[in-house]
């Protein structure tokens, strides 16, 4: 069985920051150009000490979205850095249409 290509897989580089663009939830950095993080109110968990960046790699099979996690070290249950296989803004609004209505 082939492994399917992921969700947020893109064929352009700029095509994947279109992309990051177009989310409302997302800020890019004035000071570092394409790194995005979320906007508004956001808050830390337990060991994290800054909110998430999100920017665009190179991966086999195109171009994606890679996650950065800021934790302190030993910190239990931290989530790994890595590639966003789906798209989890879509994901948080369909949740909340569903919750509110």
């Amino acid at each position: 069985m082939k492994n399917k290509r992921p969700e947020l897989s893109f064929d352009t580089k700029q095509e994947a920051l279109e992309y990051l663009r177009s989310i409302p939830e997302l800020e890019e950095s004035a000071k570092r150009p394409g790194v995005f993080w979320e906007t508004g109110t956001y808050y830390l968990s337990h060991g994290e000490y800054e909110r998430p960046d999100y920017t665009v790699r190179r991966y086999q099979d195109g171009w994606g979205v890679h996650v950065t996690y800021y934790y302190y070290a030993g910190t239990l249950y931290a989530p790994e850095d890595g590639r966003l296989e789906d798209d989890i803004w879509r994901l948080r609004r369909e949740f909340k249409r569903i919750q509110y209505g």
